[in-house]
């Protein structure tokens, strides 16, 4: 098991939206982003999506309400 630094990790991502492996667990990746503006709304059928801001805030929008996202949350 590799130590992973996110706030390293961060520094080194040049554009927003391009996702970074950060590690796999299993068959699942855990990837970090820098998000800017608004993204497309979309659905995963197959799969879950685990979302956590370190910085800044989001709006996670769904079709019956929308949460806002604060730092650690």
């Amino acid at each position: 098991m590799n130590k992973i630094d996110i706030g390293q990790m961060v520094e080194k991502l040049n554009d927003v939206w391009v996702p970074a492996d950060a590690c796999h667990i299993n068959d699942t990746s855990v990837r970090i982003c820098k998000i800017e503006g608004a993204y497309n709304w979309h659905i995963h059928q197959e799969e879950d999506e685990f979302i956590m801001v370190l910085k800044g805030n989001a709006c996670l929008d769904f079709k019956d309400r929308s949460v806002p996202l604060e730092p650690n949350q």
